[in-house]
C-alpha cells in the first residue's frame, strides 16, 4: 500500500473526527512500522528516557489531552526509551536526536519526515507537527523537480539529502541517474555506487542492494582508499543483517574480520550478528 502523501495528511489533520478512545502507543518498533506500512500512516515516535522530567510532563499534560488524542488518530504511535540498548537507542543514534523529549515523524520504512525537539504545549506541538509535514511536502516537490531535470548537480544534492533522511527509494532513483553517467572521477564513482547500494538497503530492496555491492566494492578498491573499502564491506554485512539472512551475514562478518581485523566495523558486526542469530530472526 502506498504511503499517504504529506499534502493529503495535512488536509486530514485539519478536520479529524473525534476518537472514541485514546490511541494506543506501541512499545516495539517492528509492530509500529509494520502497521505504518499496512495503513500508509506516518509513525510519530516519542523518544524518552526514565530520567527525563520534561518527557514525563509531555506524557501527563500533552498526550492525555483530547486535542492531541484526536490529532494522533491519523498516526501510528511509538514510544521508545533511548537507553534501552535496542530500538530506542538505535533510532536516537540514526537521527541524531540530541535532546529529550523529541518527537520523530517517520514513514513505514523509517525515512525521516520531520522532527520536533523539546517540550511543547499541545497547541504548539500540533502546529509544529503540521509544519514539519508541510516542509516535507515541499521537499518532495523539490525532489521531483530535480529528478525530472537534466542537472547532475541537482541530482547529487537531492540524492544526498534524501539518503540522509533515510529515504532509500528517492535517494536510489537519483543515484541510479548519477551512476549511469560517464564520470571520470574514480572517487565520485565509488561513493555513488556505495550510496546507491545503501539506498536500496534502506528501501528494503535487498537483492538489488546485493547486486549493487560488487561494482561498489570494485570501484572502492580502484580508489586505493582502504577506509572506503572497509565501509563497503560493512555495508555487505548491513544488507544481510537487515534482510535477516544469517548465512550471508556470517560470510560478510568473516570478510570484515579477515580483511579489516582492527576495524570498529568488525567488532560491531560481530555483536550484531550474535544478536541476530540469538533473536531467531534469521531467514
Amino acid at each position: 500500500m502506498r504511503y499517504v502523501t504529506s499534502a493529503l495528511l495535512l488536509a486530514a489533520l485539519s478536520g479529524a473526527p473525534a476518537v472514541a478512545e485514546p490511541p494506543r502507543w506501541h512499545d516495539h518498533a517492528d509492530a509500529a512500522f509494520a502497521e505504518a506500512k499496512e495503513s500508509g500512516k506516518i509513525v510519530l515516535v516519542d523518544l524518552y528516557a526514565d530520567w527525563c522530567g520534561w518527557c514525563k510532563v509531555m506524557d501527563a499534560q500533552v498526550f492525555t489531552t483530547p486535542e492531541f488524542q484526536q490529532f494522533a488518530a491519523d498516526f501510528v504511535l511509538l514510544r521508545v526509551d533511548v537507553e534501552d540498548g535496542g530500538d530506542g537507542t538505535e533510532i536516537q543514534r540514526r537521527f541524531n536526536a540530541a535532546s529529550l523529549p523529541t518527537l520523530l515523524l517517520l514513514d513505514g520504512k523509517q525515512a525521516l519526515v520531520g522532527q520536533v525537539p523539546g517540550f511543547n504545549p499541545t497547541a504548539k506541538l500540533l502546529a509544529r507537527i503540521r509544519s514539519e509535514i508541510g516542509k516535507h511536502a515541499f521537499a518532495v516537490e523539490s525532489y521531483e523537480k530535480a529528478l525530472a531535470s537534466d542537472d547532475p548537480v541537482a541530482w547529487e544534492r537531492k540524492a544526498i539529502e534524501w539518503h540522509q533522511r533515510g529515504d532509500g527509494a528517492r535517494s536510489a532513483a537519483l543515484f541510479e541517474k548519477l551512476v549511469a553517467r560517464n564520470e571520470p572521477d574514480a572517487t565520485k564513482v565509488a561513493w555513488r555506487r556505495y550510496l546507491l547500494a545503501d539506498a536500496y538497503r534502506m528501501d528494503e530492496r535487498f537483492e538489488p542492494a546485493r547486486e549493487a555491492l560488487e561494482p561498489a566494492r570494485k570501484a572502492a578498491v580502484a580508489t586505493g582508499d582502504p577506509r572506503l573499502v572497509e565501509q563497503v564491506d560493512w555495508l555487505g554485512f548491513a544488507i544481510a543483517r537487515d534482510a535477516h539472512d544469517c548465512t550471508r551475514a556470517e560470510g560478510a562478518l568473516g570478510r570484515l574480520e579477515k580483511e579489516h581485523p582492527k576495524s570498529s566495523f568488525a567488532s560491531e558486526a560481530r555483536r550484531e550478528w550474535t544478536s541476530l542469530k540469538s533473536s531467531a530472526q534469521c531467514s
